[in-house]
């Protein structure tokens, strides 16, 4: 399928999704918004597809909503349209965190608003060193959406999420890295290199232990040891009775001897 304002790729097992308004710094308005969902179902149910890598073309990742809409929205009080953008973006948030497949995002420049938000709705963050995040909803007057009030305070605790949210400062790759909002800062140049090295790693990974593994960590939060430890009996069940730990179990134990006999 064609998309007006994302760019989809196949490379290898990685299926790369790339926002694609650049003059705006990759910010969604109405039409852009309506075909994530849809682009990310494409990606989804490919079979081809193991490991989904969200980044951005330009110089940002995604600006969040474009100002100029929201305040044409603001201007002639359309609550209506409001609403249906926040709604479908946070429809985006909801894809992404409980996908199947994992999710890298790849911030290859500014994530603002939104766009911080479907950057932290993503299992794992990879940030260039000239990339930035911003929660910046209160610069216009907003309150966060698109699931930053659910992942910021998980991420970095309620009094660090209040001074991120209250001043809407920008935060720098490094500070995003000392924070805990990103797994990697790498070089600009190398970003996508390393995201899709990223990608292929996990690509190699059971897709049915890849998946408990997202359940679990959703759910840690909220659940007692107990539950948790019935999970993990649950979830060690299901790749015990699957054909993955079969061919991992055999894969591993041919390494080993091949490392036994390489030393010897």
């Amino acid at each position: 399928m064609t998309y007006q304002y994302l760019h989809l790729e196949k490379q290898n097992a990685a299926g790369i999704l790339r926002f694609n308004r650049p003059e705006t710094l990759n910010a969604f308005e109405a039409v852009m918004v309506q075909e994530i969902p849809v682009a990310l179902r494409e990606l989804l149910t490919d079979d081809e597809v193991r490991v989904i890598i969200l980044t951005g073309n330009g110089k940002g990742f995604c600006a969040g909503a474009d100002v100029k809409y929201l305040n044409t929205l603001v201007t002639e009080k359309d609550l209506e349209r409001g609403k249906v953008l926040v709604t479908t973006g946070s429809e985006v948030v909801e894809m992404i965190h409980s996908a199947d497949k994992p999710v890298i995002a790849a911030l290859n420049g500014a994530a603002v608003g939104g766009g911080a938000g479907l950057a932290l709705a993503c299992a794992i963050r990879l940030m260039a060193q000239s990339a930035s995040l911003s929660f910046a909803f209160i610069r216009i007057g907003l309150h966060p959406d698109l699931g930053c009030t659910y992942f910021l305070p998980r991420l970095v605790g309620p009094a660090q999420a209040a001074e991120l949210f209250m001043t809407g400062r920008m935060i720098s790759a490094h500070e995003a890295l000392a924070l805990g909002l990103t797994n990697h800062v790498v070089a600009d140049e190398e970003l996508m290199p390393q995201a899709l090295t990223l990608a292929a790693e996990l690509a190699e990974k059971s897709p049915l232990a890849l998946r408990l593994i997202k359940k679990g960590l959703q759910q840690t939060f909220e659940q007692a040891l107990d539950a948790m430890l019935k999970f993990e009996v649950y979830g060690q069940a299901s790749c015990f009775a699957s054909i993955d730990a079969q061919e991992a179990l055999r894969r591993f134990e041919a390494a080993q001897k091949a490392k036994r006999r390489a030393n010897n």
